[in-house]
């Protein structure tokens, strides 16, 4: 298994857009298909969720060898935006954007950057009523752009 796969799964499991148990179904299949890769055998032997995001704690943060990271972070943004939405803005608002964050370090494009600082200052203010909009609004702003700078992205 490549470490741009490994990476892949360590990130998408960091923003919840995939379970533990989904990813140790994975690797039950693989050893089905007589796939005997060491991170797969790995992964079959954890028991538990906690163990399974450990394992990919210490992975990210191991010297892996990422060939994609930008291409793979964007496409791990494109999904999340697409399926993650804050039901609750009073409650889920700050993880998906703490989401939206993590996964933006790894893209590491600075016009990127200045639309997270820029508006996840103005959500802020919008909460603590210094601005005029709501919450929603700035939220709302938020992710216009974020899907303007995706489309615009040439990486994908």
């Amino acid at each position: 298994m490549n470490d741009d796969c490994k990476f892949c799964f360590g990130l998408k499991l960091n923003v919840g857009l995939i379970t533990p148990k989904e990813i140790q179904t994975w690797a039950d299949k693989k050893i089905l298909e007589g796939n005997n890769d060491q991170f797969v055998l790995d992964i079959c032997f954890l028991k538990s969720d906690a163990e399974v995001k450990n394992y990919f704690n210490k992975l990210i943060q191991a010297d892996l060898h990422i060939h994609d990271e930008q291409l793979i972070s964007i496409n791990i943004l494109k999904e999340y935006i697409s399926k993650k939405f804050p039901s609750n803005l009073d409650f889920e608002l700050d993880q998906y954007v703490t989401d939206v964050e993590l996964i933006c370090w790894h893209i590491n494009d600075s016009d990127l950057t200045s639309l997270l600082y820029i508006y996840t200052d103005q959500i802020n203010l919008a909460y603590e009523k210094i601005l005029t909009i709501s919450v929603k609004e700035a939220f709302e702003e938020f992710l216009k752009h974020i899907k303007t700078w995706l489309e615009s992205s040439h990486l994908t």
